[in-house]
């Protein structure tokens, strides 16, 4: 029995006029789409995100492609005239039995495949998930901290870029794994990571000025605080969620192959 080829443009609604540039260009949104359905519906996202990296592979290249569309539609080639069933030899049992054999062995390496990659996007959605909610803790001490230390130490006395170190630092690990959770991130963590860290500029840039004293030379240093404070917290929430969408999309793709 001949091994069943899958027909990726009917199982992921491809067009098949379409050029392979075209098709590679679909296969990118889809996984887009399905990447964001792996918290919802992880079962049938692990299935069609094992189906899209397969599609990859088979429209890599038109030649590939060329391959594959032969397979779908292989040549019909001209029937062999059946023997009497009395006249049935040996070896032609033997090929019968061996080609049953191999494809149950290619559907069982199918299924334990399909059964890794769930496995594989299951245990990273729980490490992840885990990760996420210590950066929010993270995140809340560090701002505990920083709402703590104005109210003990006031504006003249609070050390400042000592409390910049602690906020930023988890400010940078919550957008880290907001990023590295789905390759997607949400809007309101890197949003409110702007404006709340946008106050917290403000508030040490004021503490500065209070600490120097009240003239016209303070006033133009605590500008540039503010201004210098604010270019490295945006420096970091940009690096920080970078850097967690690309491990979120290596990790992606190491758990799909």
């Amino acid at each position: 029995m001949a091994v069943t080829v899958v027909n990726y443009y009917e199982a992921l609604n491809l067009d098949r006029e379409l050029s392979t540039v075209e098709i590679n260009t679909e296969l990118s949104k889809l996984e887009t789409v399905w990447k964001r359905r792996e918290i919802t519906n992880p079962e049938k996202a692990a299935k069609m995100n094992a189906l899209i990296i397969d599609a990859r592979k088979v429209f890599k290249t038109d030649a590939t492609r060329r391959v594959y569309d032969v397979s779908l539609n292989p040549p019909q080639s001209a029937p062999v005239p059946m023997e009497p069933r009395n006249k049935v030899e040996q070896w032609q049992i033997d090929a019968i039995n061996k080609a049953e054999m191999e494809r149950r062995h290619l559907e069982e390496q199918e299924n334990q495949k399909f059964q890794t990659r769930t496995r594989r996007i299951e245990e990273r959605k729980a490490t992840t998930t885990a990760l996420y909610k210590k950066a929010w803790i993270t995140f809340a001490i560090c701002v505990a901290i920083a709402v703590l230390a104005f109210i003990t130490f006031g504006f003249a006395r609070i050390p400042v870029f000592l409390l910049v170190i602690v906020v930023f630092g988890g400010m940078g690990f919550l957008n880290y794994c907001d990023m590295y959770r789905n390759g997607i991130g949400s809007g309101l963590v890197k949003m409110g990571s702007i404006f709340g860290g946008f106050v917290f500029c403000f508030m040490c840039a004021t503490a500065r000025y209070t600490q120097m004293g009240y003239s016209v030379a303070s006033a133009s240093a605590t500008w540039k605080t503010m201004g210098i404070l604010l270019v490295i917290m945006m420096a970091i929430i940009v690096i920080t969620r970078k850097v967690g969408k690309s491990r979120a999309d290596s990790a992606y793709r190491q758990n799909l192959f």
